[in-house]
């Protein structure tokens, strides 16, 4: 005996967490959609480096600010931090481009030493200068126009 086609509206949720199987014990498609396989299995990584590729900068930096707190003492990762904190509180000129590229940042942390994704495929035209007035693209940002 055939079992009938589920009826029910089937949410993303609803899907993942009962499944509606058809006559072979497969879900049908036409009525529950294409899920995919990493939503079945609970949104968890594709792969284990996954997550690790995705924390490599942090934890790199973590292991970096404990080398130096070991061998130089306390002092010297909280020197680094707020140079850190203190390049990125710098601010731009409005009539400067929008996108900073991080230039100093990336000398303090190494970064300018390496040629990455970001440095091969980035368009040029994020930092670059718009023509206008400085002094009326200040007044404009300090709301005096």
């Amino acid at each position: 005996m055939a079992s009938l086609p589920c009826l029910q509206e089937m949410t993303p949720t609803a899907i993942s967490s009962q499944r509606c199987k058809g006559e072979f014990d497969v879900t049908p498609v036409m009525h529950t959609g294409l899920v995919s396989k990493q939503e079945d299995a609970g949104n968890l990584s594709s792969h284990p480096l996954q997550s690790r590729e995705a924390n490599w900068d942090k934890e790199l930096d973590r292991k970096n600010m404990q080398m130096s707190r070991n061998t130089q003492g306390l002092h010297m990762p909280m020197k680094i931090g707020m140079e850190r904190f203190a390049v990125r509180q710098a601010g731009r000129l409005p009539c400067m481009a929008t996108k900073t590229s991080n230039l100093m940042e990336d000398t303090l942390t190494g970064k300018d030493e390496l040629i990455s994704v970001e440095d091969v495929f980035n368009n040029p035209m994020e930092f670059s200068e718009r023509g206008q007035n400085p002094h009326a693209a200040m007044e404009r940002r300090l709301g005096l126009l």
